[in-house]
């Protein structure tokens, strides 16, 4: 039993050095810390590669990024800096400082996008969706095709939970790309308007689309899918399929 582990333990070391020497681009630091911390260090290293999926590290990484993103924010100053830090400090939940940061790159260049977005995308994630719009509207009319169209439905969102039902519509009118949110969007405003038979369609599209999604879509949408569920069955039953 014992010889069994070692072999499993030395073929998991021998392929973290080649997955380390093939696809890391900080190669030279890692395959030295596997090499000197053996199994350990692989271990180490396998943690460092799925950090994002795994919270307690994940955001202990972020507080050592945000150590370093302050320090750049302070000592180069540019709106690029600010919004890096607006959006670290965002992931980490400190709206209050990514506020700040995001309208300080935006003195420093009220054109820039990116700011917009930050400053609009934090307002959202507490709710504030009055406060987002006009950030979004400024973003849409500078940059329309912003993260392939999606301004446009960050400011439908922003409308539709304000009940601004008339002007989401108009707005996702205009957008270009396929939204899994948009999709619901569109047909929660035809269910405010009575059209349950169209608003279905949208919804049965969103969840097909999603249900070959890959993953990063459902960690970007995943709660849109349970609220399309929802909304799908409480829709008045299809009179077609009667």
């Amino acid at each position: 039993m014992g010889s069994f582990l070692s072999i499993i333990a030395i073929l998991f070391l021998l392929w973290e050095l080649y997955d380390c020497f093939e696809n890391e681009p900080d190669r030279d630091k890692w395959l030295w810390i596997i090499i000197i911390g053996n199994i350990f260090g692989a271990l180490l290293y396998v943690a460092m590669k799925h950090e994002a999926d795994l919270p307690g590290l994940s955001r202990f990484s972020r507080r050592r990024e945000l150590r370093n993103d302050e320090y750049e924010a302070q000592h180069i100053g540019g709106a690029y800096q600010y919004t890096v830090l607006g959006n670290i400090q965002t992931e980490l939940g400190d709206w209050k400082k990514a506020k700040i940061s995001f309208e300080t790159a935006l003195e420093k260049d009220s054109k820039d996008s990116d700011a917009l977005w930050g400053l609009a995308n934090a307002y959202q994630r507490k709710e504030d969706f009055a406060s987002a719009l006009p950030f979004l509207e400024r973003l849409v009319n500078l940059n329309p095709t912003y993260k392939i169209w999606e301004g446009f439905v960050m400011q439908a969102r922003a409308l539709y939970e304000l009940k601004r039902f008339d002007e989401a519509q108009r707005v996702l009118d205009q957008y270009k790309g396929i939204a899994p949110l948009a999709d619901y969007l569109r047909a929660a405003i035809l269910k405010e308007k009575g059209d349950s038979v169209n608003a279905r369609k949208y919804l049965q599209r969103m969840l097909e689309y999603m249900h070959e999604a890959p993953l990063s879509e459902h960690k970007k949408y995943g709660q849109w899918v349970g609220k399309a569920k929802r909304l799908l069955r409480n829709l008045p039953a299809d009179p077609a399929s009667a």
